[in-house]
């Protein structure tokens, strides 16, 4: 996480400036990688809610998969990527 997120996270939910609103909305995607801790809401969810993002985004949780997952979570945005292109062209 970013300094600027974390100094975000901080003032609280109503604190969000215009070009923070504006970068939320900008997302469509979200990857959430654990390697070990699988919680309930997922991480996902909870980043999701906390930042106050719309609700359509596409969430992906890879949780308990270890130390490999990093290099799948990387393939699996890789790929989401090529396919939305692909799509939108």
């Amino acid at each position: 996480m970013s300094a600027r997120a974390v100094g975000s996270v901080s003032r609280g939910r109503g604190a969000w400036s215009a070009a923070e609103r504006r970068a939320r909305a900008q997302v469509d995607i979200l990857i959430v990688n654990c390697s070990l801790f699988n919680p309930t809401p997922s991480l996902a969810s909870m980043v999701v809610n906390h930042f106050r993002m719309r609700p359509s985004i596409i969430t992906y949780n890879l949780s308990g998969m270890g130390c490999s997952a990093g290099l799948i979570a990387i393939g699996l945005a890789q790929e989401l990527l090529q396919a939305r292109a692909r799509c939108c062209e």
